[in-house]
């Protein structure tokens, strides 16, 4: 795995450089609309330079011996190209979902009876939820992939038990993940939508449309565990048809309920994706198995970190300064975080050999009930 983080990290420090570069640039000549075209070459420049750094550390690797055979050209060209579209399309679920928003939104809020730069201006606040989902989801959904290698066809033939496990705790994680980080911006995004965009505008909209978090990361989950178990094709058509469920959506709901159309839409469709990839798993993996998952232990947890943070919220309102407010929002995120983890370890929904992968496991496992193993 070493190669294809090398190549990541390579990717990201090139495209934040240009972006830090472009906003330099933008801060001095003023044109605004260069901010976009820096992001565009930046996308470029990260890809391409993850790209060569892989291909010169897989050559590097993969030299072979002198008198050994050498793979023919294009060895690995279906591989990268075909299973590697297919897999691409579900990671492309969220940014699919914000171009037809970008293709839907404005006219259908003309429909509804706004103004042409009413209806832009409301587009643009709408977009202040994507970074939001996109970092939230990655969050969430990144302990889970870290068992997807574990979970293949070939070893579900020969080690189904263990396997299962690796889907089990898979899901089970980012459940926990994904719950948390949604429960958490639901209740806090007015103060969110302060510290990052210096108003209140859009924030019931907003909301909403963190719910989105919660089913991305489990799609994402699902469709990795499904890709490994053979199944790239069919998470790739779920995709598509999400694509069709949330263009009629948008066409049906935006004119009549505006921006929380926008949102409800999107909230659905993501649901209709996770729906599908339990479908598609349940051959593998029985639907009556994800009853033994800690629902009411997640139920409990959840309720006790949303009862704090709406204790604490109103204790923001009287800070105006930005930067203050981002650093006692910090505060409450982690105080929270804490509140949720202690919650979940006394009501039973980690057991200790989980407990024992986690930083500081000494101290949360004194945490666990008596009993508890």
């Amino acid at each position: 795995m070493e190669p294809t983080a090398v190549s990541q990290v390579s990717e990201q420090v090139i495209r934040v450089v240009v972006i830090i570069g472009t906003s330099i640039y933008v801060s001095n000549a003023g044109d605004l609309y260069q901010i976009g075209i820096g992001g565009a070459w930046s996308s470029i420049a990260g890809a391409l330079t993850a790209a060569v750094v892989l291909f010169a550390l897989w050559i590097q690797r993969e030299r072979p011996a002198v008198g050994e055979r050498a793979y023919p050209p294009f060895y690995f060209a279906r591989t990268i190209l075909f299973y590697g579209l297919f897999i691409s399309l579900n990671y492309m679920l969220l940014l699919f979902l914000q171009l037809i928003d970008a293709l839907t939104l404005v006219p259908g809020l003309q429909k509804a009876g706004f103004a042409l730069e009413e209806a832009k201006a409301a587009k643009g606040v709408f977009d202040r939820g994507q970074p939001l989902i996109q970092l939230g989801t990655v969050l969430s959904s990144s302990l889970a992939l870290a068992l997807v290698p574990s979970v293949t066809k070939e070893r579900k033939l020969k080690e189904p038990y263990q396997v299962e496990g690796f889907i089990f705790g898979g899901v089970k994680y980012c459940l926990l993940l994904a719950a948390a980080a949604t429960a958490g911006l639901v209740i806090l995004f007015p103060y969110v939508n302060e510290v990052f965009f210096q108003d209140s505008k859009g924030t019931a909209p907003l909301q909403l449309l963190m719910i989105v978090i919660l089913f991305s990361s489990l799609s994402i989950t699902f469709s990795s565990l499904l890709q490994g178990l053979g199944k790239v094709t069919h998470t790739a058509i779920v995709t598509a048809l999400a694509l069709f469920v949330k263009w009629g959506l948008n066409l049906w709901w935006i004119p009549q309920h505006e921006e929380m159309g926008a949102a409800a839409a999107s909230v659905v469709t993501v649901g209709f994706v996770v729906v599908c990839h339990l479908f598609l798993l349940h051959n593998e993996y029985k639907a009556v198995n994800w009853v033994s998952l800690p629902w009411l232990s997640i139920t409990g947890a959840l309720t006790g970190m949303a009862g704090f943070l709406v204790i604490v919220k109103p204790s923001m309102a009287g800070i105006d300064n930005r930067l203050a407010l981002l650093v006692y929002l910090l505060i409450i995120i982690a105080f929270g975080a804490a509140v949720y983890l202690y919650l979940l370890i006394r009501f039973k929904a980690l057991k200790r050999r989980e407990l024992e992968l986690l930083p500081f496991s000494e101290v949360l496992v004194k945490l666990l009930p008596k009993g508890r193993d």
